[in-house]
């Protein structure tokens, strides 16, 4: 069931890219919506990912140094491809990156890595999940400040953010929730 509606979601995503000839639509106050069809495919699909990864660890597919930094060189390397409008961002989203980011979960660092690596996946999601309300921001900013200057305050503020906040949210949300808060691995 889980797959059957990441695939729904796939679906509706790549027709939306097609149609609007970007994977970033969505990322305005004046079409939000149009986020839905790719956060229903990449968060089930992650889900059922997850799952399968439990129930059997698979083999490493490459290098662990390889595998982690796969998927940024694959979104630098399809910005570049001549592709149709909008069909680099429909194949990234749907094709590439779940492979790569398949390819970096199987990938088993070396024990010395731990502890920096469970940093950095502690506050991956809290960062996932608050760069929508920065794109919102930035939709309805002026441009009386250039905008990679607000940009790049804005990341070094949320990360800030996230950091600082990350584990007193996360026992909150454990406590809420009465579930065992996720901690960075220790070496």
């Amino acid at each position: 069931v889980i797959l059957a509606i990441a695939l729904a979601g796939g679906a509706a995503a790549t027709a939306l890219v097609l149609h609007t000839g970007s994977g970033g639509a969505g990322g305005n106050a004046e079409h939000w919506h149009y986020a839905a069809p790719r956060l229903i495919w990449s968060y089930t699909l992650g889900i059922w990912m997850a799952r399968k990864w439990l129930v059997r660890k698979p083999k490493p597919l490459a290098d662990w140094r390889l595998a982690l930094i796969m998927p940024v060189l694959a979104l630098i390397a399809l910005q570049y491809l001549p592709l149709a409008k909008g069909l680099g961002d429909a194949i990234a989203v749907i094709v590439v990156l779940p492979a790569l980011f398949w390819v970096a979960v199987s990938a088993q660092p070396p024990q010395s890595t731990h502890t920096a690596l469970g940093h950095f996946g502690a506050i991956s999601f809290p960062l996932y999940a608050l760069h929508m309300p920065v794109l919102l921001g930035f939709s309805l900013w002026d441009d009386s400040v250039p905008t990679s200057i607000v940009a790049a305050l804005c990341a070094i503020a949320l990360s800030i953010f996230v950091v600082w906040s990350g584990p007193w949210v996360r026992g909150q949300l454990a406590r809420l929730l009465s579930i065992r808060p996720v901690r960075p691995a220790r070496t």
